[in-house]
């Protein structure tokens, strides 16, 4: 059989008797695995197989507010079976050996052969190209449709309707035909929990990665009626469905991950991320509680003395207030400018502070 990568997500969620639970604790990076026949005979080589990894994944919640949540995805297998391969057996670190039917693991080819169609909307000499990535699109004129609209969207956004920013900006279409309810990675309508919506990020990620390279950000764009996406994190791209919502529009996803790209930083809590503390914070997150004392003092327009100016629970203030409104990059000892910003929330455009960066980074 040829190499292929073979996907561990079907593992029982609850564990699978231990298998899921005990490869996601830390025993190190791998288990090993063993191809075995119909007789549970070995057949081949052993080979290693990556742990369950936890990871933290940002949503759009009901609201349009972001969410964040950890979940634990599962590895992915490198391997070409043996022909008489019929299951996979799996040794955890305690001994016990789970056998897993190889019939029940998603498949997918190790390589993905050329996009059908990879086409640029925008300027090939735009700062920022940003790769929108096919899923459960089987017409290439829908799919390209709909990153031409994109794009269309951004631009009439602050500050990307201003010149000078928007031309900076280039949506590059990957258009592989794949099938309407699975796609390309896995991304079955049942794979949408809570609005979090994404599909076998591993797999995504080792075929993409010889198309997207080195690209700081990118969108995998599912063809769904289910409301939902999934933000990215470093190397991995972000997932958004098509569907709508009467309060927001499903392009924020992607904007709010240009946003990212561009490195501008979360402005919403997550108690789970809350330890995290970087070098060095993102232009529009303040670590110091005084406005007057915020790397944007020069624009704000209330009172810097205070610490913070806008405390949580404050009353509402007025729009277009620039000061420190507490909670910001999950913690809630951080601070970020304005009580809205598409970096908080799907149902807001960029603040002033993150447009004035996103023009110094594009103009």
């Amino acid at each position: 059989m040829p190499e292929q990568l073979l996907s561990l997500r079907n593992v029982d969620p609850q564990g699978d008797g231990g298998l899921r639970d005990a490869m996601h604790r830390d025993f190190g990076p791998f288990s090993q695995g063993t191809f075995v026949d119909g007789s549970g005979a070995a057949v081949g080589e052993p080979i290693d197989v990556p742990h369950f990894d936890a990871v933290h994944l940002e949503h759009p919640d009901d609201d349009g507010a972001m969410a964040a949540r950890q979940v634990v995805v599962p590895p992915v297998v490198v391997a070409d079976p043996h022909a008489a391969a019929t299951s996979l057996a799996i040794a955890t670190p305690s001994g016990a050996v789970h056998q897993l039917n190889l019939a029940d693991l998603p498949s997918h080819p190790a390589v993905l052969p050329p996009p059908v169609r990879d086409k640029l909307f925008g300027s090939a000499g735009a700062r920022l190209v940003f790769p929108v990535i096919a899923e459960r699109f089987e017409s290439e004129d829908q799919f390209l449709a709909l990153v031409e609209g994109l794009r269309a969207w951004i631009v009439s956004k602050p500050p990307f309707n201003q010149d000078g920013v928007g031309d900076q900006l280039a949506l590059r279409a990957l258009f592989w035909p794949s099938h309407p309810d699975v796609g390309l990675f896995g991304t079955g309508d049942s794979q949408c929990r809570d609005r979090l919506f994404f599909g076998d990020r591993v797999v995504a990620k080792r075929l993409l990665d010889p198309f997207i390279g080195a690209a700081p950000a990118s969108l995998i764009l599912i063809n769904s009626t289910v409301r939902g996406g999934a933000g990215g994190s470093p190397g991995y791209s972000a997932w958004a469905s098509i569907a709508e919502a009467p309060f927001e529009h499903w392009q924020a996803v992607g904007l709010h991950e240009i946003g990212h790209a561009l490195g501008l930083g979360d402005e919403y809590l997550d108690a789970q991320r809350q330890n995290e503390n970087p070098a060095t914070l993102e232009p529009n997150i303040s670590a110091a509680p005084r406005a007057d004392q915020s790397p944007w003092r020069a624009r704000i327009n209330v009172d810097g003395t205070l610490a913070p100016s806008h405390p949580t629970g404050a009353p509402e203030v007025p729009p277009g207030a620039i000061g420190t409104f507490q909670g910001a990059r999950y913690r809630t000892d951080r601070y970020r400018a304005t009580a809205h910003c598409l970096m908080r929330e799907t149902t807001s455009d960029f603040c002033p502070i993150c447009q004035d960066h996103i023009r110094a980074v594009l103009g």
